[in-house]
């Protein structure tokens, strides 16, 4: 009860028996002083500071709440009283003027709730000096008290010619007309528009600009509240539209809209543990379908069936009050036009985040969103852009002065929360765009669609730009679904994504082949665990017919994604093109001591020779991940264990063995370990000792090559000839080789220096190459020595070195 209090109105004088027991609950709720203070005090140091321009000159602010609106939640006056007071106040005036006396007049129970706020004024902290409640007279109908208010601001200054400015919510203020006869709204607002010599001006925005900067207390009720709209999206919505997907039900938007709206009410339904007094609805949820689609917050979800093309849901969440806000568009069967527009959208979502930076007006956010399409060349999605691109974000759904259009002059502050929204809308779809889809398409259908994103962001503080509050994926394999192939595969993707050797068209030919026995079944591209587990019991044949079926959309999404990747990482396809593996060109070449049945080493052509069937293949050393032997009982055992797709390849794995497994993961049969027994264990040991000293030495190879790729060739050292070579003789050098102290000689010839250890290694260093050279003395030190900082690595053993250095000990 104390919980659901937070979130409704203390009650008016005259309540119903049947209430009785709420109004007694709730009359037992205590004002947060504290909070009361330090949120007054930040509207009256803005108001001070900013009366002529934010505030219109105003001398002082009536913050006039009338009675409850329950159509209507998010009217100033409410925002207003729930952030100062924690609670709505019907029929309530407060008057706050510039030399911080603040008046509030109410009726009797909202006096004594307020009461405690009375004898706690900060006196150090704060500029508001005072507070006085008014309590509501009916025997003079407030004129005693209406006097008292008139007079305090006026100052005792009643002889001034210019009109005294009432800062008001001007719009609320227009409407107020029609309140009960006897309100305190009534005999207040009675008085002001009747004396001639005040004057009322809007003051809402000055009030939007104070409450955007959101304390810590209300970052974690907007963070929690985030949470819930992104769970309620992810694990309400989506599972269910998945399921009306797969099962083709036909199931109107509304009738959605209606059980996502259940799930937000209780949000038991998805396992969330968060009490239902706490949380409830922004807006009714909005989805939207088949080519018919309205991105204004007062859209509604029709009756009409939910098609199977572009899907758009918006939902909201308010916690403890505090309202965030998600959007997501999900693309079925989508061809490469729509694709490639969304591809847009989440680039500029992206750029209008980047673009909040403190200080920057809000018209720089749409701004970014122009300079984004042009500069990417969609200059012709300019024109399908909404007037805004959201609003600030809090108590209030929608602030409309604090809007993110292109004449929002309002600055950005950190900690300022929006929801963010982009979209397009009206973008039209021609039969080119749609020639290479399915018949059974929905899509197929379409002539227009809109695309959109929202997010909950808020700015930060340091860097600049804002974070995500709402986290759930929007990237298009986040959204993306296929239930029907398209006729040509082929083009899906641009030329330059293609992979090596025509492997992605191959491995879509496959997994069309392997399609035995089409049900006409629409099949989700979704990813989903329980993609499978549905059919349990339907036999081991429909189980391997699943399984098949999802291998292939694996194998088709993985191809995709490495060739978005190759493309945005721009790299040389030569350069990463893998190598093929080639043992023995022919089986001639093989040993000619090979048995039938033996595992056999061949050191000179790394490869290990395995019989399979009697019959020996060859299996390159760097396809083997690891090689073990158990301890034998009657009988010795040899399992080794090879790379393969579908697997943690670890860090050892060579980098061309990696590149080949990707290359045939989407078609290719991988075997993944194989096991030999013998009851000769000495054969098994052998090879045992002589794959895991193969395997060490590829390895050692392999290093040593990545070591050197990067090296700069350095010039031939020119010995000195015929005279004397300078020469320091007895020198240590740092780093070692192989793990050993080196010593040797240092000696400097035309155009290096070269170094011979006692054991006849060398290192050269050339002149061109010493970016810094030092000397350290034996000043307190018991060593000399000479410190070379080079410009480009050098091998010293098997490693490479920037950093070389010689020295000898001085007793």
């Amino acid at each position: 009860g104390g919980q659901r209090g937070e979130k409704g109105a203390l009650p008016n004088e005259q309540i119903s028996p049947a209430d009785g027991l709420l109004a007694l609950i709730q009359t037992m709720a205590e004002v947060n002083v504290e909070k009361f203070y330090e949120r007054l005090n930040k509207i009256h140091a803005h108001f001070v500071r900013h009366s002529e321009s934010t505030w219109h000159g105003a001398e002082c602010l009536s913050i006039d709440k009338g009675a409850s609106d329950e159509d209507n939640q998010y009217l100033k006056s409410t925002i207003i009283h729930h952030y100062l007071f924690g609670y709505e106040l019907p029929d309530t005036v407060v008057l706050l003027t510039k030399d911080g006396q603040c008046v509030i007049l109410a009726a009797k129970k909202k006096c004594a709730f307020l009461k405690p706020a009375v004898d706690q004024v900060p006196s150090k902290k704060g500029s508001v000096k005072s507070l006085k409640l008014l309590t509501k007279c009916k025997e003079d109908n407030n004129e005693a008290n209406i006097d008292t208010m008139v007079g305090i601001i006026q100052g005792g200054n009643a002889e001034n010619a210019e009109p005294l400015k009432v800062g008001v919510l001007l719009k609320e203020y227009k409407t107020n007309t029609s309140h009960k006869e006897g309100s305190n709204i009534a005999a207040w607002e009675g008085r002001i528009r009747n004396a001639g010599d005040i004057e009322v001006v809007d003051v809402a925005g000055g009030i939007s600009v104070v409450m955007a900067v959101k304390d810590q207390e209300e970052l974690d009720m907007l963070k929690k509240s985030s949470v819930l709209s992104n769970k309620v999206l992810k694990h309400g919505f989506v599972p269910k539209m998945e399921d009306i997907i797969d099962n083709s039900t036909a199931v109107t938007h509304e009738k959605l809209a209606t059980d996502v709206d259940a799930i937000i009410e209780d949000p038991s339904k998805i396992n969330l543990n968060v009490p239902t007094e706490n949380v409830e609805t922004c807006y009714f949820p909005i989805i939207q379908s088949g080519g018919t689609y309205d991105f204004r917050i007062s859209a509604t979800s029709n009756t009409d069936n939910v098609k199977f093309d572009v899907i758009t849901v918006a939902l909201g969440a308010r916690y403890q009050l505090y309202c965030s806000n998600i959007v997501r568009t999900f693309l079925v069967d989508a061809p490469k036009a729509v694709t490639k527009t969304y591809d847009v959208l989440i680039g500029m979502h992206e750029a209008c985040m980047k673009s909040m930076v403190p200080g920057k007006p809000l018209k720089h956010v749409y701004a970014s969103a122009i300079k984004f399409l042009r500069d990417e060349g969609r200059e012709d999605l300019v024109s399908c852009l909404p007037k805004n691109l959201g609003s600030s974000v809090g108590l209030d759904f929608r602030d409309g002065n604090l809007l993110l259009n292109s004449k929002n002059t309002v600055q950005i502050k950190a900690g300022m929360v929006f929801n963010l929204a982009c979209s397009f809308g009206g973008l039209k779809l021609s039969e080119k765009d749609k020639a290479g889809l399915n018949d059974n398409s929905a899509i197929k259908s379409l002539s227009e669609f809109g695309l959109m994103i929202a997010d909950t962001v808020v700015v930060k503080s340091s860097d600049g730009g804002a974070d995500l509050l709402t986290k759930m994926g929007k990237h298009a394999t986040d959204i993306s679904y296929t239930i029907n192939e398209d006729h040509d595969d082929g083009d899906d993707d641009d030329e330059s994504e293609e992979s090596d050797d025509g492997d992605r068209e191959l491995a879509k030919k496959i997994a069309k082949e392997e399609e035995t026995r089409p049900t006409g079944e629409r099949r989700s591209n979704r990813l989903a665990a329980n993609a499978v587990s549905a059919e349990v019991n339907e036999g081991a044949a429909e189980r391997e017919r699943k399984q098949i079926e999802l291998m292939a959309r694996k194998n088709e999404e993985r191809l995709r994604e490495l060739a978005r990747l190759s493309k945005k990482k721009g790299g040389d396809d030569k350069t990463k093109k893998a190598e093929e593996l080639e043992t023995y060109k022919s089986t001639k070449n093989l040993p000619d001591n090979v048995l039938p049945n033996q595992v056999k080493v061949d050191m000179a052509r790394q490869c290990v020779i395995l019989p399979i069937c009697g019959n020996p293949v060859p299996f390159h050393i760097s396809t083997i991940k690891n090689v073990v032997l158990p301890d034998p009982d009657t009988a010795a055992y040899l399992r080794i264990n090879f790379y393969t797709a579908g697997m943690a390849v670890g860090k050892d794995c060579p980098q061309n063995t990696l590149k080949l497994v990707q290359k045939y993961a989407p078609y290719a049969t991988f075997i993944r370990e194989m096991t030999f027994r013998s009851l000769d264990s000495q054969s098994l040991t052998t090879a045992f000792r002589q794959i895991s000293q193969l395997r060490k030495s590829a390895r050692q190879q392999e290093l040593q090559v990545q070591e050197e790729a990067n090296l700069v060739k350095q010039d031939k050292l020119v010995r000195t000839k015929n005279e004397r070579v300078p020469r320091l003789a007895d020198l240590t050098m740092r780093p070692v080789f192989a793990g050993r102290k080196t010593q040797g000689n240092l000696e400097a010839h035309t155009n290096g220096l070269r170094f011979i250890s006692t054991r006849g290694e060398m290192v050269d260093i050339m002149y061109a190459n010493i970016k810094h050279a030092v000397f350290q003395p034996c000043k307190s030190e018991i060593m000399v020595l000479v410190h070379f900082h080079l410009k480009n690595p050098i091998m010293v053993g098997k490693k490479k070195q920037q950093d070389i250095q010689f020295f000898t000990e001085v007793v």
